[in-house]
């Protein structure tokens, strides 16, 4: 495999072929818990692509700090907490999300406000926003839905493993790796969505503004009335439909 850095990623998909990966394979558990972990896997790709997150930042994992001009393991980040994730017919939201990289010096001088992502709205339906390109995130939303109705704890950390394990998780079911998620979904947003690099950094938590430039490009369908021309919206439908048929069978 190459170098995992965004300077290897070559090619920008479109979230339904996203959508497709999360979904192509699943991680063989043991026939009893096969059902309810693939549908909490397909919910942690699908924050992956998301939130724009870190995997450290929605699974956890360890945190390190220069000590010395050393980098030393001094603890564990918790990753995403089931408080973090609220609902309301509209909107799946997630409050306070951590971001991993931040100084104690930036803490110290900003606050611990700093270190969290500004509250996040993600689509469970279509036609909410002006922009119809949220309108592609609704089925992500909605693998989330699933998990959050079928077997997500009520509280405490959301998910039970952290970021190796998670890396793992993604790198079997899809052939990719996390820094590829968090890739696309930067391209996918800053294209199409933010279209701003001081808003794109805002929206994902980046310091400087300047980190998020590569993210923001032109794109021929700028200009487009119809912006259904531009991208493939006639999937999103129908895969809501089989999402929540799956969740009221499972909850009858």
């Amino acid at each position: 495999m190459q170098r995992r850095t965004v300077q290897t990623i070559k090619e920008t998909l479109e979230p339904k072929k996203i959508f497709e990966l999360i979904c192509k394979k699943e991680w063989k558990y043991s026939a009893m818990f096969q059902e309810d972990y693939a549908v909490r896997d397909r919910a942690g790709m699908s924050l992956s692509f998301l939130t724009v997150a870190r995997v450290t930042e929605i699974f956890g994992g360890k945190k390190f700090k220069r000590e010395d001009g050393k980098v030393v393991c001094v603890g564990r980040h918790e990753g995403l907490k089931r408080e973090h994730v609220e609902l309301n017919e509209n909107f799946l939201f997630i409050s306070n999300m951590p971001i991993v990289k931040r100084s104690e010096k930036l803490i110290e001088k900003y606050g611990i406000g700093i270190a969290q992502r500004d509250r996040l709205a993600f689509p469970l339906k279509r036609s909410l926003f002006e922009n119809p390109f949220y309108d592609q995130l609704v089925p992500f939303s909605w693998l989330v839905i699933e998990y959050l109705e079928k077997c997500a704890p009520e509280k405490g950390k959301f998910f039970p493993f952290q970021d190796s394990r998670a890396w793992q998780i993604i790198n079997h079911c899809t052939e990719m790796f996390p820094n590829w998620f968090r890739a696309q979904a930067d391209r996918f947003y800053g294209y199409y969505i933010t279209k701003d690099s001081v808003k794109h950094s805002k929206f994902v938590g980046r310091v400087k503004a300047e980190s998020s430039m590569p993210y923001i490009r032109y794109t021929w369908s700028e200009g487009l009335k119809e912006k259904d021309m531009a991208m493939d919206f006639d999937w999103i439908e129908p895969i809501v439909k089989e999402i929540k048929i799956r969740i009221q069978a499972k909850v009858k």
